[in-house]
């Protein structure tokens, strides 16, 4: 994949996630909702009635955006990497274009091939399993 192509991608896929991620801030924070049920949408989760290790994300993330770290955990760890991603992300590629770098790129690139070891994908998998046991003992 290209450079400018990654960029492109990470940024539109920033951007959609920031629509949503206001427009659950908004709507939960508009009509005080407590049970946020009826605002979740995983389409796995519609289909086969069970969580999939991503449930809890959006809560993660505008919980996280009020300022509640210890709660945001609870909804899903990876929440927190998300909205660090989110922040970050964009601000680097930003940065990389201004500066004719591919700094990004590179990490990116650098991620890539750390996670295509055997070793870091099974105990990545496994921690996959571990949340998706999570969600299953919480949202059942």
């Amino acid at each position: 994949m290209s450079r400018n192509k990654l960029y492109l991608i990470v940024i539109s896929i920033c951007l959609a996630g920031y629509f949503w991620i206001g427009f659950h801030y908004i709507r939960t924070t508009e009509f005080n909702i407590k049970n946020e049920s009826n605002l979740e949408f995983c389409m796995f989760r519609s289909i086969t009635g069970v969580p999939c290790p991503s449930c809890g994300m959006t809560r993660s993330v505008t919980t996280l955006a009020r300022g509640n770290i210890a709660n945001a955990l609870w909804w899903n760890p990876l929440g927190v990497i998300m909205f660090a991603s989110m922040v970050l992300f964009p601000l680097w590629i930003i940065r990389d274009i201004v500066y004719k770098k591919n700094s990004f790129y590179i990490f990116y690139k650098n991620v890539e091939k750390f996670f295509q070891k055997k070793p870091i994908a099974i105990i990545s998998i496994g921690l996959i399993v571990l949340l998706w046991i999570w969600n299953l003992k919480k949202f059942l």
